[in-house]
């Protein structure tokens, strides 16, 4: 089971034989995409986001700091309970 929140411009992308194993976030945000590769095991809690949902701004340049990324989870990986793979956590395998 999977509670998904969709951005605009966004994509969640699930590979073959993948399954999740309880509630399972996943947050794609910012036009950016969470890419799970085939045969992954994803357990219980884990929460996937492409952002941390607020902007830091540089002081004196005015650019943002963080901003969001894409998640890739590569083929045959098992996320534990509760692991939190963010928008920097990415090429997971």
């Amino acid at each position: 089971m999977a509670n998904l929140y969709i951005g605009l411009g966004s994509m969640p992308r699930v590979g073959d034989r993948t399954g999740f194993t309880g509630l399972v976030h996943l947050d794609p945000v910012e036009a950016k995409a969470i890419e799970i590769g085939t045969d992954c095991s994803i357990a219980s809690g884990v929460w996937m986001t492409t952002s941390n949902f607020h902007s830091i701004i540089c002081w004196s340049g005015g650019t943002r700091l963080n901003p969001a990324k894409p998640v890739r989870v590569g083929n045959h990986v098992w996320i534990a309970n509760h692991a939190t793979p963010l928008e920097r956590s990415t090429n997971l395998r």
